[in-house]
């Protein structure tokens, strides 16, 4: 395959270039869903004393490679709950989204296909889990922000044009209602 300027593309490469595409259309279409449940106007983020201390001498926030998640199998089982949601829908769009998902969560190079990176936040700023898991077991802090003007600060720094703060659950019914409200209807035919 030739690129725009005339090159021609590796395997991987011209894999990298079709995910990318696929990607950038999937997002899309997932934010343009995004509006059954939108976070409060204060999200917090829970953190340690170490934490707080380089947020507070660098004036920044550090994001997480989306690869190196407390839990690993996160993503996965997020991508399996969407698959799941987009399949057999009998329509192409739907076929076209679940067909790219799964070759993207089996396929054995999934993270150099691309670099992701996650900052996580609370829409309370006093949830048990957070301060467990993230807030030395409670004894750390809970920095309340502005999710708009984070959203934009995000944006206008990166250089993705998907920074967006968007509702994240682990409860399975909910989780799974979430993609089953997103993907397209059953086809009747």
């Amino acid at each position: 395959m030739r690129s725009d300027d005339g090159f021609s593309l590796s395997g991987s490469e011209r894999g990298a270039q079709e995910y990318q595409g696929d990607a950038e259309e999937i997002i899309k279409a997932f934010r343009d869903k995004l509006d059954a449940r939108r976070v409060s106007d204060t999200i917090y983020h829970c953190t340690d004393d170490r934490g707080l201390a380089g947020i507070l001498a660098t004036g920044k926030l550090w994001l997480t490679d989306i690869f190196n998640l407390n839990d690993p199998s996160e993503l996965r089982h997020g991508f399996g709950k969407a698959i799941e949601a987009w399949q057999g829908k009998g329509c192409a769009e739907a076929e076209r989204v679940a067909t790219v998902l799964r070759r993207v969560s089996s396929d054995p190079d999934f993270r150099e296909l691309g670099h992701h990176f996650t900052c996580s936040f609370s829409s309370d700023g006093d949830e048990l889990g957070q301060w467990r898991a993230y807030a030395d077991n409670g004894q750390g802090y809970a920095l309340g922000f502005n999710r708009r003007e984070l959203e934009t600060a995000f944006i206008e720094k990166g250089d993705s044009p998907f920074g967006q703060s968007f509702p994240l659950t682990y409860d399975e019914s909910q989780l799974t209602s979430f993609c089953r409200d997103r993907s397209p209807k059953q086809r009747s035919d």
